[in-house]
């Protein structure tokens, strides 16, 4: 194969040896699973066969984007170039926008509507990925503290030491824990040392009802906004990935994958209206008021509608049928606020 000497020679660059390169079909698509070998002392340690299709996919690309970062000394505010990572690591843009989209998720990256990706902080500061365990246990660790957090048994301010103690953990799973819940709101590092806990206001139940509530009186309205601007490309990948999920969803359940894909179909319909401040108001609720629908998504058949719903508003803004993407908007809406109760 003839692309696996430059893939090849783009990793071992960053330190790593390509081990065994495998073929396999994702969105009818034709990608490379690749396992390396890491030569670098106290770095990331070896990459385990991939468990997820696609998000240790994405897991590989953002280690290799955050160690790229790392090297040139990027600060907060830089910009990260779909364009410029996906020559350097010899892949297309979309697997490089997949891991920049999970960057933004872990909170170190963040996406402006019509700029790019830009660090959200220092390149010394960046969180360490271990492709083995940590993807799985910070995933629980998200979970364990989002709990925790709902029930009022968190301090004010908590340490990275009393949370290993507490959920018995290494530090690398926590912090990438800790980033993502400090890019939803509810914690935020403190300059010195430790982590401040957001006040608790209401209850995951009363805030779920607010973010419906919020949405209904938003998202419906996007798509009646006179710049709203489609970008078809976007448009046939969503609708790819939507697709892709009815096929497996009952077979292959993955949460993750189902809720980013949720998150980045609805906030790439918001992106097409053009107007700073819907973007703005609905970024805010992106994912912070979405973690009780996170819970939702456990249930397959609910799941397996959504995404039945999301080619339907997907098929009418392809068809420029932008009334009819608002009113099929809402119904979605009440849908996933019926199946919270």
């Amino acid at each position: 194969m003839r692309l696996v000497p430059p893939i090849s020679s783009a990793f071992s660059t960053y330190g790593y040896t390509l081990r065994s390169p495998v073929l396999c079909i994702f969105r009818d698509k034709v990608h490379l699973r690749l396992t390396f070998e890491n030569r670098k002392e106290n770095s990331m340690s070896d990459i385990s066969p991939p468990a997820r299709k696609v998000s240790d996919l994405q897991r590989e690309l953002a280690a290799q984007i955050m160690n790229t970062a790392e090297k040139r000394g990027l600060d907060s505010g830089d910009p990260l170039r779909e364009s410029v990572f996906a020559k350097e690591l010899s892949v297309s843009r979309t697997p490089v926008r997949a891991a920049l989209d999970f960057l933004c998720e872990i909170g170190v990256a963040e996406h402006r509507p019509r700029r790019g990706y830009f660090l959200c902080i220092d390149a010394d500061k960046l969180p360490n990925l271990d492709y083995q365990t940590t993807g799985q246990q910070a995933y629980k660790l998200y979970h364990k503290i989002i709990d925790a957090y709902f029930a009022g048994d968190l301090c004010d301010r908590i340490s990275e030491a009393e949370l290993m103690r507490r959920f018995q953990t290494e530090r690398a799973p926590l912090q990438e824990a800790l980033f993502r819940l400090s890019n939803e709101g509810l914690v935020r590092q403190n300059p010195g040392y430790g982590w401040q806990v957001t006040p608790l206001a209401k209850s995951r139940e009363a805030e779920a009802e607010d973010m419906f509530r919020f949405r209904l009186l938003l998202e419906p309205a996007v798509f009646l906004e006179p710049g709203y601007t489609v970008d078809p490309e976007r448009i046939a990948e969503l609708r790819l990935e939507q697709t892709h999920l009815i096929d497996t969803i009952m077979t292959d359940f993955d949460l993750t994958l189902v809720y980013e894909s949720n998150i980045r179909l609805h906030g790439t319909l918001i992106s097409f209206c053009r107007n700073r401040f819907f973007i703005r108001a609905l970024d805010s609720d992106e994912p912070a008021g979405r973690i009780k629908e996170y819970q939702n998504y456990q249930n397959k058949v609910r799941t397996l509608q959504a995404c039945h719903e999301h080619v339907a508003i997907l098929d009418a803004v392809d068809a420029g049928d932008l009334d009819r993407a608002s009113d099929l908007m809402r119904a979605h809406i009440l849908s996933a606020k019926e199946a919270s109760k």
